[in-house]
């Protein structure tokens, strides 16, 4: 198995738990898709114990799961629950995970951190997390980010943006649709997307304002733009100051 390049595990209903998969040195695309018994993805997915690969850093040795992965894909685990966030994260030790999606997990409520994936990672989608309240608080630290897609995540109130993280740089495109609890987007997030093209916020009736545009760099080159369906008190000002479209 140590050679395997791609898995998929699809329509496994009676599967209760994911195998240790971490340690494969090879594997570049894994997708996990209608494990509908699945409740957790535990630390034995990491295979922390018996990692392939090793790195040094300040003198201490750091095991990384899934040393060669490109694109996770998990989809369609209505009674996932858990993520449980290891050391050795496949999303926080890879420094080649490109592609991020999870799709129509309804009951998980909480994504471990992305810290690590940011000088590899350029997209990622959240689509259908109906118990996620809030982001990783991390996200800005992922200045290779280049589409960030956020869609049907219902209970999503917050998305952290503290101060002094790298910011998005690299984003081109972001989507935010059908988040209905969600009050706010962070200014400091906005002014970091320099290279922003496409922005569409749509469906998130409680997004009451937009934060302060008029300084964001990116208003110059703005192609696409998609702001509906929600209150807003500041829609024509940001309208007013858009150069192009």
């Amino acid at each position: 198995m140590v050679k395997l390049i791609e898995i998929e595990l699809t329509n496994c209903y009676n599967c209760e738990e994911i195998p240790t998969l971490g340690h494969l040195p090879l594997l570049k695309y894994l997708k996990l898709e209608g494990l509908t018994n699945v409740r957790s993805i535990g630390l034995s997915f990491y295979g922390a114990s018996d990692c392939s690969s090793t790195s040094r850093n300040d003198g201490h040795e750091t095991r990384v799961s899934f040393p060669s992965l490109k694109s996770l894909i998990i989809e369609k685990m209505p009674n996932l629950t858990e993520w449980a966030e290891a050391q050795t994260s496949v999303v926080q030790k890879n420094q080649n995970l490109a592609y991020l999606e999870l799709w129509t997990c309804k009951k998980l409520a909480y994504i471990p951190q992305l810290r690590g994936g940011g000088a590899s990672l350029k997209e990622l989608c959240i689509a259908g997390s109906d118990e996620l309240r809030e982001l990783p608080d991390d996200l800005g630290s992922l200045e290779s980010l280049e589409a960030l897609v956020i869609n049907g995540c219902e209970n999503l109130q917050l998305i952290p943006y503290p101060s002094g993280q790298k910011g998005l740089s690299s984003l081109r495109s972001l989507q935010i649709y059908r988040c209905k609890r969600l009050s706010n987007l962070p200014s400091e997030m906005l002014e970091s997307c320099t290279s922003l093209q496409s922005l569409c916020v749509f469906s998130c009736e409680n997004l009451t304002s937009f934060p302060e545009m008029s300084g964001m760099v990116w208003l110059n080159s703005i192609r696409d733009l998609d702001i509906g369906d929600f209150l807003n008190s500041n829609i024509l000002e940001v309208i007013g100051l858009l150069k192009s479209v």
